[in-house]
């Protein structure tokens, strides 16, 4: 959130200095004021692409994180799954171990 209203704070603040420029044109000869203003609205453009590009990987990012925090917890329950199904096995063993020694024994 503080990332996207940075991105909103410093688009504004450069808005505001590419109209600063922009008044700048008035000084310069006309064939020279269309090519400067051309070059401004350019560059206006090429920083909005930028920030845009930058929301989107923030969301991106944002998203990858919740990804990678869900895959953990999933991998954990899985290790402690794994975990207690190895204990319940070994209990089984054991018990099948004894159970097969009683029969041995019957016999």
């Amino acid at each position: 959130m503080q990332s996207s209203a940075r991105s909103s704070q410093t688009f504004k603040h450069t808005v505001a200095e590419l109209a600063e420029l922009a008044q700048l044109a008035d000084l310069l000869p006309e064939d020279a004021k269309a090519r400067f203003l051309s070059l401004v609205d350019r560059l206006a453009r090429l920083i909005e692409e930028t920030l845009q590009r930058r929301e989107n990987d923030a969301e991106t990012l944002r998203f990858i994180r919740v990804a990678l925090e869900t895959l953990r917890s999933q991998i954990n329950y899985h290790l402690f799954d794994l975990e207690a199904t190895r204990r319940e096995n070994d209990a089984l063993r054991r018990e099948n171990e004894l159970l097969r020694k009683r029969l041995d024994s019957l016999s």
